[in-house]
């Protein structure tokens, strides 16, 4: 938990959150085409300011679930993104 928290606030500029579950496991291959695993976590974010990049990540936006097939998303991130839709967390 405290590494979650210490890495979203580090990448998206002072995030706070909260009520940590975790969702479930996803296994897919990496932009490298490795085999791996990727946990996923739900969280509830306190506050309500904007979200802005930081570190490593250039640029962070909210997309509606309609706009999401004309992102440039991997493989891995499409099939994390259609779990979480199915389960009514999108």
């Amino acid at each position: 938990e405290e590494c979650l928290r210490r890495e979203l606030s580090e990448e998206l500029s002072g995030t706070k959150i909260k009520n940590i579950r975790f969702y479930k496991t996803i296994h897919g291959k990496s932009q490298s085409e490795y085999n791996i695993k990727v946990n996923v976590y739900l969280i509830d974010r306190i506050g309500r300011g904007k979200i802005e990049a930081s570190g490593e990540i250039e640029d962070c936006y909210f997309v509606p679930y309609s706009s999401v097939r004309r992102c440039n998303l991997t493989g891995l991130t499409k099939k994390i993104v259609k779990s979480l839709h199915r389960n009514d967390h999108f």
